[in-house]
């Protein structure tokens, strides 16, 4: 597939927001030790989940037929909602990265378009691509890599959906915790490996005054945007990590 993306990510999210220019000069060469893979992904139910989730029963002491029946339907219905989430019922439908600060994001869909330079073929971006899309990226920054919850969500997602398509990833990644090093899991370092009063990006955006161009929108609306708003969604969760790991560098971590 093409790399060239489909949608012209900097012109919303400017390079120069994102860059700390006394550091890291846009014209100077990024050294590969330097780059490190910033993303995120998104995710849906998988349409074929109905079939592979085991029947809801209710429980034994249920004996009226109207309140089994009501008690199945709404267990049934938790599932769906909570099957974008569950790698076993869920599918990525979006990826946005960048490997460098000073970098645009580019984002990718499921669906989005895209021609082979070198054959001129035209094709749809499946899951599976944007899965060997994120292989190919992370062993292009061997291995490092900056989110948020990424060692308990992004990473474990990817490295499931790859198992179910038979994708080998090209660097397999080091989950290992209580560590900054090679992956940066924002997240993690700031609540150190705790789940006490942990607060989503969005939150952190606002209590430390990050840009976030998109304030109303959360991921419990990916089911219910178009494409372009997902597009634009993802692409923004990108951002707000790069300014978010800006801000603890040198505090939590130090990389230059």
């Amino acid at each position: 597939m093409s790399e060239k993306p489909p949608y012209p990510i900097e012109t919303t999210f400017p390079a120069d927001v994102a860059t700390q220019p006394d550091l890291i000069p846009v014209a100077m060469p990024i050294r590969t030790a330097s780059k490190r893979l910033f993303f995120d992904i998104e995710t849906e139910a998988n349409p074929l989940i109905a079939d592979l989730m085991p029947e809801v029963k209710a429980p034994g002491n249920y004996k009226d037929a109207d309140t089994i029946e009501k008690y199945k339907s709404e267990k049934q219905e938790q599932r769906l909602k909570d099957a974008p989430l569950d790698p076993d019922y869920g599918r990525i439908i979006a990826i946005a990265y960048r490997t460098h600060p000073s970098l645009p994001i580019e984002a990718w869909l499921v669906g989005d378009e895209t021609v082979d330079e070198s054959t001129l073929v035209h094709a749809t971006i499946t899951e599976s691509d944007l899965i060997e899309l994120f292989w190919k990226k992370y062993a292009e920054c061997e291995g490092r890599v900056v989110g948020f919850n990424v060692l308990n969500f992004d990473i474990p997602y990817i490295m499931r959906r790859s198992m179910a398509l038979g994708i080998r990833p090209r660097h397999i990644p080091n989950l290992a915790r209580f560590r900054t090093e090679p992956i940066t899991d924002l997240f993690s370092i700031l609540y150190n490996w705790s789940i006490q009063n942990v607060k989503g990006l969005k939150a952190l955006a606002k209590l430390y005054n990050l840009d976030n161009p998109l304030p109303e929108l959360d991921g419990s609306m990916i089911a219910d945007m178009t494409n372009d708003v997902r597009r634009q969604y993802v692409s923004n969760d990108v951002y707000l990590t790069t300014q978010l790991y800006q801000r603890m560098n040198g505090v939590y971590f130090n990389h230059f």
